[in-house]
Order: C-alpha cells, then sequence, then structure tokens
C-alpha cells in the first residue's frame, strides 16, 4: 500500500438477549428482563496504516470483565497477528442490559447458572465474529476530528451544581467516495435515564444517538464510547426515566454531532498509528475497621428512609438511595476482598495521527477527566472508560470527604485519580 495511504473498516452484530435473563445495572432490579425494546450490538472499527493494526470495539452492555477481553483479544492475535495492546474494547454501560459479568456481589449466585455461562460464551463469540469479519476486508479511508457541546443531557450526579463535562467528540471515518464508514461519539454520562423499574433490553440514549447516526449515514456504523463518566448521569438533566425520555436525550446529542461535523478536521498527512498498554497496580482503599462500616450503614439506611417517606424530588431520593446502596457494597467490599491483594489492570492509549484515545478500566470522576484532557500532548484526547474491564470507581478526595455512593462502592483509595492522571500523561510520552 502507499505510505501515505490509511486502510479501514467497520461491522456490527446483533447480541441476541433471551428473556427472563437478570439486568445489569440497579441491586434493586431482581427480576430478568421481559423482552426487548431496542436491540443491542457489538460494533468494531479497525484502523491499518501500513504497519500497526488497532481495532476499537465497542459493545451495548453495562461492561466487559477480562475473560471476555481475553478470548477477544486471543481470537485476533491468532487469526490477524493483532497483538493485545492494539484492541480495546470498551462498553456503553447501559443500565438495561444483560447481567454476565460480575458487576455487583449480589449476582455472584446468578454467574453459576448454566444458562448465563452459555449467554455470556454466546456473546463473547458474537464480538469475536464481528470483530473477524472487521479486520479481513479493509479499503482506503480518512479520518477526521470534530467537537461540539451538549448540555443537555449529562450532569454531575453527586452535586447537582458541580462541575460537569459537556464535550462531544466525534471521530469520522470517510471511504475514498466520502461515504462515511464510522462514526464515534465520545461523552460522559451514566446511561442511566431507565430506571430500575423498566424491564425491557435497551440501550438506553447511546442506543439512540447510534441507531439515528446509522440511519442518516447508510452502511455506516456508529461506536458509542463513554468517558470519564464517574459523576456524571442524567439524574438532575431528565425529564423523566421512560423510554421517551431516552429517545429526546439520544437526538440531543445526535443533533450535536450532526451540527459539529461541517466543522470536521481531517487528516491530510500521514496518518500513524501507534498503541500502548501497561498493567498497573492501582492503590488500594484502607477500609475502616468492620464495625465503622456498620455504622455507617445503619446511618445510612436511617437517611434513605427518611428521603423515601418526606417530600423530597426524584433526584434528592436518587442520591440518599445510592448513598445506601454504596454503604452496602462498601461492607460486601470489605468481606470479601482480598486485603493481603493487590488490585491490578491497565491502562491503554491509541495514539491516530493527532487523536488519542485513552482506556482506562475505571469509572473515572470528570475532574479527572478533564485534567488528562488538558494536560495532554494531544490537541484531541477523549478517555475512554469502561475499557477492557471495570473495576470501580475513581473519585476525588473531597467526594471521600463528604461520603456517598461512589467512595463508599470504590475499591480504590482517595489518591487513585491523581495516581490514574499522572500514570497516563507519563505515557503518552512516549507515543508523541
Amino acid at each position: 500500500m502507499n505510505k501515505n495511504q490509511l486502510l479501514g473498516n467497520a461491522s456490527k452484530k446483533l447480541m441476541k438477549i433471551p428473556p427472563k435473563v437478570l439486568m445489569s445495572g440497579y441491586i434493586e432490579r431482581a427480576n430478568g428482563n421481559v423482552g426487548v425494546h431496542d436491540e443491542l450490538y457489538t460494533r468494531c472499527l479497525t484502523l491499518y496504516d501500513g504497519k500497526t493494526k488497532i481495532v476499537i470495539i465497542s459493545n451495548d452492555l453495562l461492561e466487559v470483565d477480562k475473560e471476555i477481553t481475553l478470548n477477544v483479544r486471543r481470537a485476533l492475535k491468532e487469526k490477524f497477528a493483532v497483538p493485545f495492546e492494539n484492541i480495546m474494547i470498551c462498553s456503553t454501560h447501559t443500565h438495561s442490559g444483560p447481567t454476565i459479568t460480575a458487576w455487583d456481589l449480589s449476582v455472584r449466585d446468578y454467574l453459576k447458572k448454566d444458562e448465563t455461562k452459555v449467554l455470556k460464551k454466546e456473546i463473547t463469540q458474537t464480538i469475536i465474529d464481528n470483530a473477524l469479519s472487521c479486520v479481513s476486508d479493509l479499503k482506503t479511508v480518512n479520518i477526521g476530528f470534530a467537537k461540539s457541546e451538549c448540555s443537555g443531557v449529562a450532569g454531575n450526579r453527586v452535586e447537582k451544581n458541580s462541575i460537569s463535562d459537556y464535550s462531544v467528540n466525534t471521530i469520522q471515518v470517510t471511504d475514498i467516495n466520502n461515504d462515511v464508514v464510522a462514526v464515534i461519539v465520545n461523552y460522559a454520562c451514566h446511561p442511566t435515564v431507565l430506571s430500575a423499574n423498566n424491564l425491557l433490553i435497551s440501550g438506553d440514549f447511546p442506543g439512540v444517538i447510534t441507531k439515528r447516526l446509522e440511519e442518516r449515514f447508510i452502511n455506516s456504523t456508529a461506536l458509542f464510547i463513554n468517558g470519564a463518566c464517574g459523576n456524571q448521569s442524567t439524574r438532575f438533566t431528565r425529564w423523566g426515566q421512560d423510554f421517551e425520555e431516552a429517545e429526546r436525550m439520544g437526538v440531543l446529542l445526535f443533533d450535536s454531532v450532526i451540527n459539529a461535523l461541517p466543522k470536521i478536521q481531517y487528516a491530510n498527512d500521514f496518518v500513524e498509528l501507534n498503541a500502548m498498554l501497561e498493567n498497573i497496580t492501582f492503590p488500594k482503599k484502607n477500609f475502616p475497621p468492620r464495625e465503622e462500616l456498620v455504622r455507617n450503614l445503619a446511618y445510612s439506611e436511617n437517611v434513605k428512609n427518611n428521603a423515601i417517606s418526606n417530600n423530597l424530588s426524584a433526584g434528592e431520593k436518587r442520591v440518599a438511595v445510592t448513598k445506601y446502596q454504596g454503604a452496602l457494597i462498601s461492607l460486601n467490599i470489605f468481606e470479601s476482598l482480598d486485603k493481603s491483594g493487590d488490585i491490578n489492570s491497565e491502562i491503554q492509549i491509541f495514539r491516530i495521527g493527532d487523536i488519542e484515545i485513552v482506556g482506562i478500566p475505571v469509572e473515572l470522576f470528570v475532574e479527572y477527566g478533564i485534567e488528562i484532557i488538558s494536560n495532554s500532548l494531544s490537541p484531541n484526547t477523549i478517555i475512554a472508560g469502561y475499557a477492557n474491564e471495570v473495576l470501580g470507581y475513581v473519585y476525588t478526595k473531597d467526594a471521600a470527604e463528604k461520603g456517598g455512593y461512589e467512595a463508599y462502592a470504590s475499591p480504590f483509595s482517595a489518591e487513585a485519580g491523581e495516581f490514574i492522571v499522572k500514570k497516563v500523561l507519563e505515557m503518552e510520552k512516549t507515543l508523541f
């Protein structure tokens, strides 16, 4: 191939979810799904500069785990010799997908069921099949980046008027005829428009925007990649928690992308691809004595019960409920975590010309995402949360002092955020 030529391909494949499967994201939801409202997909983008091949996968799931990631990477390496560090596997983090991973300690027994193991295997194979198809048929492409904002969807769910990131980052891939091959939309927000009362499978608002983009650009594949959304959600911005509201919010994001595309900056020179992955030992929380955790749980339960019985807004009630849930999870983590063990995972970075994608296996608070982007050597940096697995929330020191669901439910210390920022900025220096 010509040295100035970038090759690429994109594809998607339906993930079949049977009825009665337990849904993920809300511990209050004990019953299985009763059907499918909108289909879930695995989507893939492959890029190749003649030397380096990278694969980006986005799944309409709450999360993937180490097992899924390892199996997908093994399949791509075996057939196409794609190195592990060149394969990033993300999830949109919809809270209306199937439970196939240990996203909460309460689902451990459910994961032991034969039907759950079968579903996880089937979904993993679907991801593999789609990725293999995507890597096998590459064509000449160009790539561009655009920035916009959408302020009507994400908001700070911990403190209503605190910091949020409304940035919408769009990567567009076109072929030699200028037809759109793929669109990546990056936005930091929990897909929690739909509540625990919903028992229909759905991609929530990310499913809306990907569907609309694929309808707008025929034969294209639209990938949604969530950002540093540990404390970002629709809690105080949504008007309801039904499918109509998920559609409204998805359309707001869709409009932001469409309005930004005329200003997209395409690469005019050779687009070089680079990838790196570093195995990391993350700072672990020093848990207080069990007695203190039990007292905090009792206090949080009392606050939750008072919030539910009093005339508070839905958002305020949700804050109280999630604080109680966090206190419960914190106690569960304390009783199940290997106190002498480390928290080991990876941080991954892709460089695509002047675009940088930082893959992190945590739910990073937005403050740290903004800090990484502000200090990055790349002019177009995006945070890919939920990358390759999900280990928990990385919260601020202020959140730790105030207490709350995210801080209670995390296995990480309050220093983990600063640790990740420093590590990412050190790693990216080797790519520039």
